[in-house]
């Protein structure tokens, strides 16, 4: 069994052993009973199918084909689902430059996407927003200021704008 998942999935013989806990602790806490030893083995085999990926295609694959998951995705972020297929396509490409070639399970790639979306979607927001330090903050309330000052006074500030450019205002 343990030849056989190496060969499907690349595991190490501590990664095997660390499955297999997990996966004995969880049926012990379901109270799952297994008939014979092909039972456990045949479980065990699917659970891991269900809990590890061959690789970054694998998980990109699951989340595009997740109907339920990508509706309740693009309904969080406001976007359609061709811009959350093209996001999934991205992440991994950035995951992959990044070399960060693998997650743990399913539930980890997206959780890890999710975070990445939404960063992503808040620069392409702010991009035009850029975030002010507290001196241009001050700087850009004190023209402001000054901008209503001098129409309060009565000055046409366009003219003065004009004029300050170089443009004959008279």
């Amino acid at each position: 069994m343990m030849t056989r998942l190496k060969q499907d999935f690349g595991l190490s013989p501590d990664r095997y052993w660390s499955l297999l806990a997990s996966y004995d602790r969880e049926c012990i806490a379901k109270g799952v009973q297994h008939t014979s030893m092909t039972d456990y083995k045949t479980r065990f085999c699917d659970w891991v199918r269900a809990h590890v990926s061959k690789g970054p295609d694998d998980y990109k694959q699951q989340m595009l084909s997740d109907t339920s998951w990508s509706e309740t995705m693009c309904m969080k972020y406001k976007i359609t689902p061709q811009k959350l297929k093209d996001t999934i396509e991205e992440f991994f490409v950035d995951q992959q430059c990044r070399g960060h070639q693998s997650h743990e399970n399913l539930q980890d790639a997206k959780s890890h996407f999710n975070s990445w979306l939404m960063i992503k979607l808040n620069k392409e927001n702010n991009n035009g927003n850029k975030q002010l330090t507290p001196k241009d903050r001050f700087l850009k309330e004190f023209e402001q200021q000054q901008r209503e000052e001098y129409q309060r006074m009565g000055f046409d500030l366009s003219k003065m704008q004009q004029a300050s450019a170089g443009t004959d205002v008279f």
